[in-house]
């Protein structure tokens, strides 16, 4: 930790941390991140100087600063987004300004206000001039509708943003908003248990935060100190352009471009090639000499692969970085009961729906705990198949299922409130059965998320319950739309206490540390660094006069950290993703070729291809045995069994002797083509036995006793369907009226045995007649038919439609 050290060694010079004294808890230092903090900790432990044991100095991240200075308490995301629509109900009373419209938005709208508290605009200015655009543009006659709602909401955003901040109590705030606040009333009695303040590691600071280090520099004259890693070469590409503050270059370097590194660019083939490769890298380490390692992860997504593919050398690890909530067990499961919901008829339930929620691999968990043969083999979809059913109703679901916080979740709830606590109560579930013995190593990350969401869940049942909505205000739809945004933002944190070993980090976490051995993965453009978006409803030039930030301070953020992880480095590896499937991908960072380019470092380049291992050589025999002969012996053969056999000898063995059946994916809320067939068949037989009923009755009846009586009929591809099937059905009547005959009898199973003379063996026979009947041929003699009905084609359904009857 080179740039650590070197604070350490400096605040030793400067005898801020005094080495003749063991009390340095009057010294405040401020870093980017909670690691900076953990390394800055150890190094203290370890430096020979500092006598043992000592009081360690008030360590801080920026936040945790602010937040000190600002003696009030930070509230969380959720209750934050719960206060703004609050004040957007206050401002927006029209119903088309509802829930829904306004969980479109929120990320937004919170996301420019803190941008104008953080850059301390003039609000009554800026909301002014904001007012006067929308004024002007509602005069163009060209403008959608969109536009339109667009320009009510530039009008109103001002009112907005004032009833917002008036539903703060006066000990509530957030980072962003403290900032302003700290600059209109700044507390300079909290600074008075501080002998000296230290920012260590910063880039640059936005102006709110630039604006109370100044004041803290006026107040504490000569007792604040700015230490940051800066090289000349950083002066000429997009860093230099925000550095502004001089004397915040403390440790500067020259050379940048001369330096002796050893750099590889390597292509592989998406996130879990990726990941496969950096574990490739890891394997030629020694065993347990990661101490001056790091894998950095700028895509977030990639750290399960990563965990999967890290080699047997590597005996620990530590993870620092945020995962996203959207991508975790977790919140598919929390998805998937509220489309359940969503998709449901009052407490009616949609089979597709309901079979993702039970093959979900968290709930097949919780059902195999409570009885451990009721899922087995997917018994309780199979059930739900068997029925064929589109919807089903509670009552039936609870027959099938007897876990009773299953059961609880399908019963009937008075708010949403109670309809998130069904939700948190299989969450809980959840919980307590991951935290079991025989549980608790195998799902160990589950573990994390499940918690993490458990009290995210808490937290905005507390919020819901504070809020007085009317009724119908919030529906489970809107519910689920606010949440979802809401749920994009936010990140699980991972982190530990683990120093001496191989480091997993988020590519923002390794701000103010450095290694000698660097890993980067997935450097795309578009990734590293991000795509350059920035959703607002503050038009560009709006942005541009006030100086709000945009995508540009991220760029030169995200350049300035990857080009000082590169200063202190020896070795580097550079994985870019070399997949070319969609736009975007395959391109490498600009980092990469400015690396190249630019520099006189020894790179290496090349695309590789991590191989998929397989286990064996694919051939699979099954012996013969005397219990599989026995077996054999007593199967009644059918025509399609016997077809199986000659066609995949296997597949013969696995259905019809071993009786495993077979899962055919299919639509749930249609037909397939063995339903069409089994519907087909029945209407003829139908009209057959009661010529006089109505051949769309009988389709209709016979549609919906395979598909289910909850099918509409009228619309998508049931509407097809069901007018195809009307076609044959018809022409099938009015060519059987057109017959005279004697129906000998229909759908009629037939079965026999011969005798195999070489092995002595009786071999049993069935097979299902559609129809025998009787007719006269034109001589005038009767002949007996034997009639198959082949109704197994539907592959073109808009094709001239023939009967064909084979004798």
């Amino acid at each position: 930790m080179q740039f650590l050290k070197e604070v350490i060694e400096d605040l030793k010079e400067e005898n801020i941390l005094d080495i003749n004294s063991n009390d340095f808890s009057k010294v405040a230092i401020v870093f980017h991140t909670k690691r900076a903090k953990s390394f800055f900790s150890k190094l203290l432990q370890e430096d020979e100087d500092i006598k043992k044991p000592f009081f360690y100095p008030s360590l801080f991240s920026m936040e945790e600063f602010i937040e000190e200075l600002s003696g009030k308490k930070f509230v969380d995301n959720f209750s934050i987004f719960f206060k703004l629509y609050e004040a957007y109900k206050d401002v927006f009373k029209d119903e088309k300004y509802g829930f829904d419209q306004f969980s479109k938005i929120a990320t937004t709208l919170l996301s420019d206000f803190g941008d104008l508290d953080i850059s301390l605009v003039d609000t009554d200015k800026f909301f002014k001039n904001m007012n006067e655009i929308a004024n002007i543009e509602k005069n163009n006659i060209n403008n959608t509708e969109e536009y339109g709602t667009y320009l009510e909401y530039m009008e109103k955003i001002g009112e907005v943003y004032k009833t917002f901040f008036g539903k703060f109590a006066d000990n509530e705030t957030y980072y962003k908003r403290a900032i302003r606040e700290l600059n209109e009333n700044f507390p300079t009695e909290k600074l008075e248990k501080f002998s000296h303040i230290i920012f260590a590691g910063f880039f640059f600071f936005p102006k709110g935060e630039e604006e109370i280090i100044k004041k803290i520099e006026n107040e504490m004259k000569g007792k604040v100190k700015k230490y940051f890693e800066w090289n000349k070469y950083y002066d000429d590409i997009e860093p230099g352009k925000f550095v502004k503050s001089k004397d915040i270059k403390k440790f500067v370097e020259d050379g940048f471009l001369d330096k002796n590194k050893n750099i590889d660019i390597v292509g592989v083939a998406g996130n879990v090639g990726m990941a496969k490769y950096a574990g490739h890298i890891l394997k030629e380490f020694k065993k347990g000499n990661f101490e001056d390692t790091v894998v950095v992860l700028p895509d977030e997504t990639i750290l399960f692969p990563l965990l999967s593919s890290l080699p047997d050398n590597v005996e620990k690890f530590n993870v620092t970085m945020g995962y996203p909530i959207k991508n975790s067990s977790a919140y598919a499961l929390f998805k998937i009961v509220f489309s359940l919901f969503i998709t449901s008829k009052g407490n009616r339930f949609n089979i597709n729906e309901l079979i993702s929620f039970f093959s979900n691999p968290l709930i097949k968990l919780v059902l195999k705990e409570s009885n451990k043969e009721e899922n087995e083999n997917g018994a309780i979809i199979n059930r739900l198949k068997e029925k064929k059913k589109v919807f089903f109703e509670k009552e039936e679901i609870c027959e099938i299922v007897k876990d009773e916080t299953i059961q609880n979740l399908f019963s009937s709830y008075n708010s949403m409130s109670e309809f998130l606590l069904k939700i948190t109560s299989v969450i809980n579930s959840l919980g307590n059965l991951l935290s079991k013995k025989e549980n608790r190593k195998r799902f160990v990350i589950e573990s994390e998320f499940i918690f993490y969401f458990y009290t995210i869940m808490n937290r905005i049942i507390d919020q819901i319950e504070k809020m007085e909505l009317k009724e119908n205000e919030l529906s489970i739809s809107s519910l689920f739309n606010f949440l979802d945004n809401m749920f994009s933002t936010q990140k699980m944190p991972f982190s530990g206490e683990l120093f001496d070993t191989l480091q997993i980090m988020g590519f923002l976490e390794t701000r103010a540390l450095n290694f000698k051995n660097v890993i980067i993965l997935s450097v795309n453009e578009g990734v590293l660094p991000p795509q350059k978006k920035y959703e607002t409803f503050i038009p560009l030039d709006v942005r541009n006069s006030y100086n709000l930030p945009s995508y540009k301070n991220n760029d030169a953020f995200y350049a300035y950290t990857f080009y000082r992880l590169i200063n202190s480095a020896e070795n580097i590896t550079l994985i870019y993703n070399s997949e070319t499937e969609s736009l975007g991908k395959g391109n490498k960072s600009r980092f990469i070729e400015q690396l190249k380019f630019e520099t006189k470092f020894t790179i290496t380049e090349k695309i590789e291809s991590m191989p998929i291992k397989l286990k064996g050589d694919g051939a699979f025999t099954i012996k013969k045995t005397d219990e599989i002969i026995e077996r054999m012996k007593n199967i009644k053969y059918s025509p399609h069994s016997l077809m199986d056999y000659m066609v995949c000898p296997l597949r013969f063995y696995f259905k019809y002797v071993a009786q495993i059946r077979e899962y055919e994916e299919s639509d749930l809320e249609s037909i397939d083509k063995r339903d069409l067939g089994n519907i087909l068949h029945k209407v003829f037989k139908e009209i057959l036995n009661n010529p006089e009923n109505d051949v769309e009755e009988i389709v209709k009846k016979e549609y919906e006793s395979v598909v289910g009586q909850d099918v509409d009929l009228t619309k998508g591809i049931n509407r097809v369907y069901f007018d195809f099937i009307k076609e044959i059905a018809k022409k099938f009547e009015d060519k059987e009226n057109n017959v005279s005959k004697i129906i000998c009898y229909l759908e009629k199973e037939k079965e026999g045995s011969f005798e195999v003379n070489s092995e002595k063996i009786s071999v049993k026979l069935k097979g299902f007649i559609d129809r025998v009947d009787k007719v006269k041929d034109r001589t005038g003699k009767e002949i007996v038919r034997i009639i198959d009905y082949k109704t197994d084609n539907t592959d073109d359904i808009n094709n001239d439609i023939e009967m064909k009857i084979t004798l």
